[in-house]
């Protein structure tokens, strides 16, 4: 089967834009091990910037979002990106000094990568956005935080990506970090999704994933068996998040 990639434009030091097409420069190593287990400081975000021009690139990454919603709501899930309570959720059990590889899945505007990227500057990062605009917006995002050189984006299906991923060998994730909304795959769709997702995580990694529903808890706990469920009642709207380690 042919795989449909769109890449978005590149700059200098922004890391790959098509693996799937052989242009993957990045290094990738292995699992995260149990790394996941160790329960790190809530990370600590800087404070809003000051100057018009990031004010005005926030507020045109956070419209695209919203439209993006709009049009596509299977796609995004939501009309507003996630906010910093849920953030930090997600990319706690991630170790600051992690050096592995880190995918996440459906990364909006860009929102969490760049905490990440600045949480675990040491990480290896692919962040995947099936929207161009979106995907655009994620490396804005990054420049204007000066991480660009830390994660490489692409714009293309997650399911795609992951077969990819196995077809030219690479490296397992320690971490799969995903928002992708399963609710809105339908059912055959979504289980797919997963079956793909526990086969290419490292054994002993971990599997993250943000719901604003629990009508997927059971999918999710048939493919790992020990999935932890916290709620984020202080996001808008409430969320749920699904810590699904990977036993070895």
């Amino acid at each position: 089967m042919n795989i449909q990639v769109k890449e978005i434009p590149h700059e200098r030091g922004a890391g790959m834009l098509n693996p799937l097409l052989g242009s993957h420069t990045g290094p990738f190593a292995s699992g995260a091990g149990k790394a996941w287990q160790r329960r790190p400081a809530r990370p600590r975000y800087p404070g809003p910037g000051g100057d018009t021009g990031s004010m005005t690139n926030s507020l045109k990454a956070y419209f695209s979002f919203f439209w993006a919603g709009l049009r596509k709501q299977g796609q995004t899930g939501g009309l507003v990106p996630s906010q910093r309570f849920l953030i930090a959720m997600m990319i706690a059990p991630v170790p600051k000094t992690y050096r592995g590889q880190i995918l996440e899945l459906g990364a909006g505007t860009g929102a969490l990568t760049v905490q990440l990227a600045t949480r675990c500057p040491q990480a290896n990062i692919l962040a995947c956005e099936i929207n161009p605009t979106l995907a655009r917006n994620t490396m804005e995002t990054l420049r204007r935080a000066g991480c660009i050189d830390r994660v490489e984006v692409v714009s293309t299906p997650a399911e795609d990506l992951l077969s990819g991923m196995d077809r030219l060998g690479m490296e397992k994730p320690g971490f799969i970090i995903s928002g992708i909304p399963l609710g809105n795959m339908g059912g055959r769709r979504a289980c797919a999704l997963l079956d793909n997702i526990h086969l290419h995580l490292a054994e002993g990694g971990l599997y993250i994933q943000f719901q604003h529903s629990l009508l997927d808890r059971k999918h999710i706990r048939a493919r790992f068996a020990k999935t932890r469920i916290v709620p984020v009642f202080l996001n808008f709207p409430p969320a749920v998040v699904y810590y699904a380690p990977r036993e070895g």
